[in-house]
């Protein structure tokens, strides 16, 4: 009296909703991590601050050379400009740093009287800057003083919140002395002058490392403004006042600090653009094929239909029968979809931030999302059925 389902066809879409479930709670589970990443604090203020690498030719420039380039001729020129609000240099700009880079800027040390087994010493991010880097950056002291011009190239280094943390939990840092040089025959003991905030340094979804900052300068360093407007718009006039205290001198890039920003979460942001893609893609394809599949089935069981109706199937009946039809379709492919995405955490967590693969909010949300996509590809071949004349079905050979 019925025409059976195609079997083949039934499979086809029970795959493609699972297919559909795994890429959605995919792409679900990254929107959840990428907007945790953004709510996550840098520790710094980048707004209106800009970033320009300023590399001194290294046969004419020693460390002592550089320091008095900065100091006496390219600091002043540049805060004398106007929309110039604060001018620091530093080592490198945050965020900016490759595996490479972080590995160059690392540096073992110890404490005065605890002892670490040879080779374990902990390990640092090491920064070195002019005293204003930290007023441009808005990064707060947390402990003891700002190092000083008259710090300098002296035994004194600022500590981040990290390090305290970590090497003196419950004691006052200032306290004590840090050695560097751990691994040559001569070690230096430094005062610890105060604690500052912790920096995002190496990325938004990297974790704090311990750092040490210093008052120093070399021939590489990056010039780091902060202005009253769009950094850019002082691109140029910084770029001119630079070139006026040494032709020679090569400006390499030149960027807005929160473009480090941004770019840092670059590799997320591709794969939550790919697959939120593929994932929109997957469930209109899913929603077409069940409304394809239920369609043809209605279509070729009018007959059927006006029967039902001529022996008393109200039209609630029959949308009721459809629907359970296409649940029949649909449920077995979200199971099989759920267990895909199991199967499938491992891959997803190195992209996520902070949240389980097998997060039951993302899991839950791309099941009803699915599911409302779903129910609405079934619900216009339902209401179809539901409606049939008998009389005219009848009357179909």
């Amino acid at each position: 009296m019925s025409r059976p389902r195609s079997t083949l066809g039934s499979i086809l879409i029970a795959a493609e909703v699972a297919m559909a479930f795994v890429v959605l709670t995919g792409a679900t589970l990254l929107v959840r991590s990428f907007v945790g990443l953004l709510s996550e604090a840098p520790g710094f203020n980048a707004k209106g601050v800009l970033a320009m690498e300023v590399p001194m030719p290294s046969s004419r420039y020693d460390d002592n050379k550089s320091t008095q380039f900065w100091k006496t001729q390219l600091m002043p020129a540049v805060r004398a400009l106007p929309g110039v609000e604060v001018a620091a240099a530093a080592n490198c700009t945050p965020m900016s740093l490759s595996p490479t880079g972080r590995f160059r800027f690392a540096t073992r040390f110890g404490i005065e009287g605890r002892t670490f087994d040879p080779g374990r010493y902990p390990v640092a991010q090491y920064r070195w800057m002019s005293p204003d880097y930290f007023r441009v950056l808005d990064i707060p002291l947390k402990r003891g003083r700002w190092l000083t011009e008259a710090d300098r190239d002296q035994p004194r280094y600022l500590i981040n919140e990290t390090l305290a943390r970590q090497f003196f939990p419950r004691e006052d840092p200032t306290a004590h002395r840090l050695i560097m040089g751990v691994m040559d025959p001569h070690h230096d003991s430094i005062e610890i002058a105060g604690v500052v905030g912790d920096v995002r340094d190496l990325g938004l979804d990297e974790p704090v490392p311990p750092t040490l900052y210093m008052i120093s300068s070399s021939p590489r360093m990056t010039l780091l403004v902060k202005t009253a407007g769009d950094p850019m718009r002082l691109a140029a006039p910084i770029r001119d006042a630079i070139h006026r205290a040494d032709p020679e001198i090569a400006v390499l890039k030149t960027a807005p600090v929160a473009q480090y920003v941004a770019d840092s979460l670059a590799r997320r942001r591709f794969a939550l653009t790919l697959l939120a893609t593929f994932g929109g893609l997957a469930a209109l394809l899913t929603a077409a094929g069940v409304y394809g599949l239920l369609a043809y089935s209605v279509s070729g069981r009018a007959r059927e239909f006006g029967i039902r109706a001529a022996l008393g199937a109200t039209p609630a009946n029959l949308l009721r029968m459809i629907l359970r039809e296409g649940a029949a379709v649909t449920i077995p492919g979200l199971a099989v979809g759920i267990a895909g995405s199991l199967a499938c955490a491992r891959l997803m967590k190195g992209l996520l931030y902070r949240l389980s693969p097998m997060d039951p909010v993302s899991l839950a949300a791309s099941g009803v999302l699915l599911s409302i996509i779903t129910i609405l590809a079934v619900w216009l071949p339902a209401r179809r059925a539901a409606h049939v004349d008998p009389g005219a079905a009848l009357h179909i050979e």
